[in-house]
């Protein structure tokens, strides 16, 4: 099975192929997300389709994470399913964080005072992703006892260690998916928004 996976949803964007019936022939390419998130991701992308021309299968992380990173990765998996004509994968992309642990948690700066936490098990979350007061982080994290990441740089160094989302562990989780769990054609894909848009309203005349 031939598959394509991409993430946005940290500050190091990834794209990977994985090819053949055992999955022998594997790349990835990790890039730093920028403000455009153009650039580095469409170059990415054209490679592997270079290497990958026909996946069978196009998985993409929706989060939680970026807001713009995550709308541009879900455009783009959504624009190769309408072109390729493939179905999609879109697994939270926590659950495939670059670490070998078997259970492990996740926390995440959510912005104006509140943290999300998950926990994951064997690439699948144990429970929703929840909202966190900053001030009870600490405690939350405290009370699973499994190591602690974060997806992408931490300002909590001493609670959670800083990881990335691998595009090749999104693509391995895609190959052990049943058809009854892809996304329809009609189905758009989902990011994972743990909060409604923070929208600035403008200032009565």
């Amino acid at each position: 099975m031939n598959i394509l996976a991409l993430d946005c949803s940290g500050a190091a964007g990834c794209v990977a192929v994985v090819c053949g019936q055992d999955g022998g022939a594997s790349r990835e390419w990790v890039f730093q997300v920028g403000r455009d998130h153009d650039g580095a991701l469409y170059e990415s992308l054209e490679q592997a389709l270079r290497e990958c021309p026909r996946p069978d299968r196009i998985v993409v992380g929706t989060g939680p994470g970026s807001y713009t990173g995550l709308r541009v990765a879900a455009a783009l998996a959504m624009g190769l399913r309408a072109s390729l004509g493939v179905r999609i994968v879109a697994p939270p992309s926590v659950c495939a964080l670059d670490v070998a642990d078997r259970e492990y948690q996740v926390i995440g700066d959510a912005r104006r005072g509140a943290w999300y936490h998950a926990v994951i098990r064997d690439r699948r979350l144990m429970d929703e992703i929840v909202l966190v007061p900053e001030s009870g982080i600490t405690a939350r994290v405290a009370s699973n006892g499994f190591p602690c990441f974060t997806n992408g740089p931490s300002s909590m160094p001493h609670l959670a260690a800083e990881t990335r989302v691998s595009a090749l562990r999104l693509a391995r989780m895609a190959a052990e998916t049943s058809v009854e769990e892809l996304l329809p054609d009609s189905v758009p894909v989902a990011p994972l928004y743990l909060k409604p848009a923070h929208i600035t309203l403008p200032n009565p005349v």
